[in-house]
């Protein structure tokens, strides 16, 4: 029982470790982060990405604030939920995007997917958060 609980720790602290570098890189690159509101933003913070994000709904502003803030990037990353309305928010943002001629970085999402296996809203990465301080506590 305690070895099952302990194999499944190490494998979210690694999981964690794995999305805190991505949040690195994506500092290092100039990057505008758009999610769909607060939540996503403070488990992307959490997870150490100290970039410029921008929110969808809520206070964000929409497409119309998003078009004057996107030119100042070079590298644009979009995490949606993996629900009907992350997705539909999707579609209409990479048409925007793709008629001002500017690109998107996917493999950034698709990698944050497959890490987190089985996570369907970017919300529900914070449980990750937790672990990065135990990992990083333990490597004192």
């Amino acid at each position: 029982q305690y070895k099952r609980f302990r194999v499944k720790l190490m494998e979210e602290e690694k999981t964690a470790l794995k999305l805190q570098q991505i949040m690195q890189d994506l500092n290092s690159k100039n990057t505008l982060l758009i999610v769909e509101g607060k939540k996503d933003h403070d488990a992307v913070r959490r997870l150490g990405y100290t970039g410029a994000i921008f929110e969808m709904c809520g206070s964000g502003g929409g497409t119309k604030r998003l078009a004057e803030a996107i030119g100042k990037y070079k590298n644009i990353v979009i995490l949606f939920d993996l629900d009907k309305r992350g997705k539909r928010l999707e579609k209409t943002i990479k048409s925007k995007i793709a008629y001002g001629g500017l690109t998107i970085d996917y493999t950034t999402r698709i990698k944050i997917k497959s890490i987190a296996g089985g996570i369907a809203h970017i919300e529900d990465l914070i449980k990750f958060a937790d672990y990065l301080t135990t990992a990083q506590d333990s490597s004192l």
